[in-house]
């Protein structure tokens, strides 16, 4: 990561007491937080606090210590635009750390800024550059200046750092000037990775940090906040593309339970009016074609030469050899499960009863990951279209190849990075002592069907052929309900996520041949 990238996240943190520190944006999708230290914005003196024996770590921001939000700003001297008043403030019980969420009406100002994740703290290299930006007080300057350390260990709960000795010497020797970096944000030179918060300045040369770890999300899932992303090794296995499927998909809310602690998710396109942006999703399939017909390791290495003409040409003849009468269906569940829930294929494997089941990876955090079953179907009823994948599940998944085939059929080796190899082999065969991830078992469906409008009243409010659209769907799960339980039950799945995606289709004979005409082969 270069230093300019940590600038651009890095902002200054102004209390009300005339005290300010510093702290480093966090941007995910569709919010953004700032983490800071909690001493940053906590109306006492540390010293004074120091004093008397209290420790930041251990504050809860009670009483008269607490911080007030009218009397924090966020902004960036350097930058223009960038001024704003905290919605929330959090903060960790047993850490020196805060977390500033914004308001909804300031993100625009920082959608430019790039994203960044956080390191898992027992996987940083102890013999490698870590870089920050703080507003150190020097007389005469409102920009925030580099911080080099050249050391990182964990130690106890914290991080020890050392400051690279031409850090020091471009400071004016000071603890004094330093203070004001205070609550900086510390990262992994390469790549962009958030390690820690900068909060104990006192001994100058070495210092220390808080790391991040489940606390966090712990914390913010609390308060029905989104989750950052912890980068451990067991998730680096990352989906091929980002690009959302018009961003437009909507739960659908019911009340049918599957029993033995199993889940039940309904979801369906978000209605633009009466109608559904076909170009736009037949746009976003054709950029996931060869994510589905070529694999990873080659897609790696065509992007590495930046010879992306060649990589959608090759997807789209791959594509077109196809004789797989769900494959348009499977590209369409494939590219959700890549892109709206970040869930990376795996592979595919077919049974006795030629039965293609795809394998998605649903890494939830360092503790537990899911294998994602997959299967679809694209017809003109939507009650058969239900009862085909639901048979699919139950022949696919009872025999359907393990893991360990992945490793010894030589797809793992064809198929993923010589680093992809190593970390899914730990998650796949964990021996007895590795503090790999618990592996459990989930299934997504994909519905494809003709939804007949005509048949609506065409004066009825938007909200009301919504509703239409709900309501069939909720019927036809109703009638088959007892069914997908009794195929669980076979399949020896007792405490699993069902996660079922419904299409509308105007005329799907007609959208596979717009999809055709559109391939270049």
């Amino acid at each position: 990561m270069s230093l300019d990238t940590s600038n651009k996240l890095t902002v200054r943190i102004l209390n009300d007491t005339s005290k300010y520190g510093t702290g480093v944006i966090c941007k995910l999708d569709d919010c953004a937080y700032v983490f800071t230290a909690k001493h940053t914005i906590c109306p006492k003196d540390k010293d004074d606090c120091f004093r008397k024996g209290r420790e930041c770590n251990n504050c809860e921001l009670k009483n008269s210590y607490s911080a007030k939000k009218t009397k924090i700003t966020i902004d960036k001297p350097e930058a223009h635009g960038i001024q704003f008043k905290p919605k929330t403030i959090l903060h960790l019980k047993n850490k020196d750390l805060a977390i500033l969420v914004l308001k909804e009406n300031d993100f625009k100002h920082i959608q430019n800024l790039p994203k960044i994740t956080l390191a898992e703290y027992a996987e940083l290299p102890e013999k490698d550059t870590y870089l920050a930006h703080g507003y150190c007080k020097i007389e005469g300057s409102q920009k925030s200046i580099p911080l080099i350390f050249d050391y990182c260990t964990v130690k106890d709960s914290e991080l020890f750092l050392r400051l690279a000795s031409n850090t020091t010497s471009n400071l004016e020797i000071s603890t004094r000037n330093i203070e004001g970096a205070s609550g900086a944000g510390v990262f992994l030179g390469n790549p962009t990775k958030l390690a820690g918060i900068y909060v104990k300045t006192e001994e100058f040369q070495n210092t220390y940090s808080e790391f991040f770890d489940e606390t966090v999300n712990m914390l913010l899932q609390e308060h029905g906040l989104p989750k950052v992303i912890i980068e451990h090794q067991f998730n680096r296995i990352k989906s091929l593309t980002s690009r959302e499927y018009l961003n437009c998909f909507e739960e659908i809310v019911h009340s049918f339970d599957l029993g033995s602690s199993r889940k039940l998710d309904l979801l369906t396109i978000k209605l633009n009016g009466k109608k559904i942006d076909y170009p736009a999703l037949k746009e976003r399939l054709l950029e996931c074609l060869h994510i589905l017909c070529i694999p990873r390791k080659t897609i790696k290495s065509l992007n590495d030469r930046d010879l992306t003409r060649k990589l959608y040409r090759d997807g789209e003849k791959e594509y077109s050899t196809l004789s797989d009468e769900d494959k348009l269906s499977d590209l369409l569940l494939q590219g959700l499960l890549e892109s709206r829930e970040k869930m990376p294929k795996l592979y595919s494997s077919f049974n006795v009863d030629d039965v293609s089941t795809n394998v998605h990876l649903n890494y939830i955090d360092a503790s537990k990951s899911e294998f994602v079953y997959c299967y679809s179907n694209l017809t003109r009823e939507l009650n058969i279209g239900f009862e085909n994948v639901i048979e699919k599940l139950c022949r696919g998944a009872t025999n359907v190849s393990g893991p360990a085939d992945l490793i010894s059929s030589g797809i793992l080796e064809s198929h993923f990075s010589e680093d992809e190899q190593k970390n899914l082999i730990k998650i796949l065969l964990p021996s007895e002592t590795s503090n790999g991830p618990s592996i459990s078992d989930s299934y997504a469906l994909l519905v494809g069907f003709e939804f007949d409008s005509s048949t609506l009243d065409k004066l009825q409010s938007v909200e009301k052929f919504r509703q239409s659209l709900h309501d069939e769907i909720k019927t036809v799960v109703a009638n088959n309900l007892g069914k997908l339980k009794e195929y669980l039950l076979k399949i020896k799945s007792m405490d699993s996520e069902v996660k079922v995606f419904f299409i509308p289709f105007e005329n799907i004979s007609e959208f596979k041949k717009s999809v055709d005409e559109e391939l270049y082969v």
